[in-house]
């Protein structure tokens, strides 16, 4: 009886379970508390210093993003305009230009349904080239650094039509980094002689045209 029990084969799978057991009969040590959180305080930027001088940038298309957002009904259609150029300007005193020309001939169709015709809708077959031509109003800071809201009054003219057209737009200018004009807001489709739809001899039912604009600049080194 006691060979048996000194030979290994039998104590030692015991020994081991024994191990294996021996840590969950041990009192579970408390957990300990959760760290406080700190809020760091992070550095603001300083404004930026107003540029006083007079200057000149030219739009870089390859940059730049111009969209036609169209609503008629149920359908929808995204258009993507590259052709497009413009020049900016800011005389250092709170005044500027702005000058835009799209050419929709070059309008592509990103999303939408197939009811609508990109080159119907936006009047391509009778005019290609949309003109924006406006002076500087009102420029005003705000809370983030290089930021400004500018509002542009001036004209647009498709075809034979020129109406007036206010702009709103954000303006970021931060070192190193080109000068960019973002901002979208509606194209009010009768004004420009745009298709209307007719139903069952119902009044015609007006489309919804957003125009969508991220315009990127460079200096003019003249």
């Amino acid at each position: 009886m006691t060979r048996h029990l000194l030979d290994p084969r039998v104590w030692l799978p015991a020994l081991i379970g024994a191990a294996a057991f021996a840590p969950r009969a041990l009192p579970s040590p408390e957990p300990s508390p959760p760290s406080r959180a700190r809020a760091v305080d992070l550095p603001t930027l300083p404004p930026l210093r107003r540029d006083d001088k007079a200057r000149t940038w030219n739009l870089v298309a390859e940059g730049s993003t111009v969209r036609f957002h169209v609503e008629h009904g149920d359908e929808r259609l995204l258009v993507s305009c590259p052709d497009v150029s413009g020049i900016l300007t800011r005389d250092g005193k709170g005044g500027g230009t702005l000058e835009l020309r799209f050419n929709l001939a070059s309008a592509t169709t990103l999303a939408g349904t197939a009811g609508i015709d990109l080159h119907r809708v936006l009047g391509v077959r009778r005019a290609d080239t949309v003109a924006f031509r406006a002076r500087l109003v009102s420029a005003a800071t705000t809370d983030l650094a290089g930021v400004e809201r500018l509002l542009f009054l001036g004209q647009l003219a498709f075809g034979n039509r020129v109406l007036a057209q206010p702009m709103q737009l954000w303006a970021c200018a931060l070192p190193g980094r080109p000068v960019r004009l973002q901002g979208h807001g509606p194209v009010r489709a009768q004004d420009y002689e745009l298709p209307q739809r007719w139903t069952l001899f119902l009044p015609a039912s007006a489309m919804q045209v957003t125009l969508g604009l991220d315009l990127e600049w460079q200096r003019d080194a003249r």
